[in-house]
């Protein structure tokens, strides 16, 4: 059975986690840049720092972009990614919301702001589910172990993560960031929660990357080339 919408959907997620993980190393370099700064005054590589923090944003609006499109294209073939699509959703939902209460209710922002983390978590679990059942379907027992590997770590770093922004978004609403001590320990807490999620990234993308290989394999060489250029 060919799964043409699943393999051009997949092919748009792969695109959008890689984008990810560049927005990652932006992130995590730029926050590192930030904290030096911080720490040493006279070392005058902060703004570098922040043009990669905002080099990170403009990578992510991109990645979600290829996210949504990628999801939506293979839901037409398996059920699960509808699942992933509404989660998607309502993550931006919680992040919307959590922007324009900032100013007016600090805790209810942060917790909106944690949700939407929470969020993504289901989204990459419902995609994880959705490839495990189509390596079922196609017997591929290796690819099905390697992606119930995959998904079990990737939740398990996806959730340390979420923690660890529960603890950031605590320093801001009872503002202990505004200390010297604080804003190190902010610094430190985004770092690791960076890293965490660069290694999700990592294993999620070897799974997308086995399941387009063994959707190439299935598909004529004609309708390989066309979803490749689609």
């Amino acid at each position: 059975m060919e799964h043409k919408n699943i393999l051009r959907g997949v092919k748009q997620i792969y695109t959008s986690e890689k984008l990810s993980l560049i927005s990652g190393f932006c992130l995590l370099f730029g926050s590192i840049t930030v904290l030096i700064s911080n720490i040493n005054e006279n070392i005058p590589i902060g703004v570098a720092g922040l043009i990669l923090i905002l080099a990170s944003g403009v990578l992510n609006v991109v990645a979600f972009c290829y996210n949504y499109r990628g999801i939506k294209t293979a839901r037409s073939e398996q059920p699960l990614f509808s699942k992933a699509l509404l989660w998607l959703f309502a993550g931006i939902a919680c992040s919307v919301l959590s922007v324009v209460l900032k100013n007016i209710n600090a805790t209810i922002s942060s917790f909106l702001t944690t949700v939407s983390e929470f969020t993504d978590v289901l989204v990459t679990y419902f995609i994880l589910s959705a490839l495990i059942a189509l390596a079922q379907e196609q017997q591929n027992t290796s690819l099905k172990s390697k992606g119930t590997a995959a998904m079990r770590l990737i939740i398990i770093v996806q959730m340390l993560s979420f923690l660890l922004s529960l603890l950031a978004a605590l320093f801001e609403t009872f503002g202990w960031g505004e200390t010297a001590n604080g804003l190190l320990a902010m610094g430190i807490i985004n770092i690791v929660s960076e890293l965490m999620r660069i290694v999700a990234f990592i294993l999620y993308l070897n799974t997308l990357s086995g399941t387009i290989k063994m959707l190439e394999q299935e598909q004529p060489t004609e309708n390989i080339s066309e979803t490749t250029e689609s």
